[in-house]
């Protein structure tokens, strides 16, 4: 189901950090965000997952650091990402808050 609220942001970069994990950094375009907060990253055919915001408040960029599964749904698809691509997320909730 699309959520109404979503929105897209662009690929600034995705880092590898070793292995199997790395970083998925996107353009924050104004984004507003509590630490602990996280959002909710789609796959084009509309797959998603919950991934906490590891960035700053006060940052320009919105940063997560992911493990990319095998067979996984969603962490391989944004592993794939490119710069310039899209990647649509919810607005953030706080599940992860302290």
């Amino acid at each position: 189901m699309i959520n109404l609220d979503d929105t897209t942001h662009a690929v600034k970069q995705v880092r590898l950090i070793s292995g199997e994990l790395f970083e998925l950094a996107l353009a924050r375009n104004g984004l507003e965000f509590i630490p602990g907060d996280c959002v909710a990253l789609y796959t084009a055919d509309g797959k998603s997952r919950p991934y906490s915001i590891a960035s700053g408040s006060n940052e320009d960029e919105l940063c997560f650091v992911i493990r990319m599964m095998e067979g996984g749904e969603v962490s391989p698809w944004l592993m794939a990402r490119l710069p310039g691509d899209a990647v649509r997320l919810t607005p953030p909730f706080g599940w992860f808050r302290p």
